[in-house]
């Protein structure tokens, strides 16, 4: 099964988790989401396929900064 499968399918039954950790899920989600949509534009720009701009970066609400490892105090970060 793909991670985002997975993942709405965990999202599909929100009374197995608590508040957190289903934002834990949907963050997730966006940064798979994410990362697949930029791999599709980075293939095709590469390739000359396409002008267009890259996908813009999911903001969350995690604590802490799951590219960086750090917390810097704020409650949104962009990844």
């Amino acid at each position: 099964m793909k991670a985002a499968s997975a993942l709405r399918r965990a999202l599909d039954r929100p009374e197995l988790y608590s508040n957190e950790e289903l934002k834990k899920l949907r963050n997730k989600l966006d940064e798979v989401n994410y990362e697949r949509k930029y791999d599709q534009w980075y293939n095709r720009t590469t390739r000359g396929f396409s002008n267009e701009r890259p996908p813009e970066p999911p903001v969350t609400d995690a604590i802490i900064d799951t590219v960086h490892g750090m917390d810097d105090g704020t409650t949104a970060h962009q990844l």
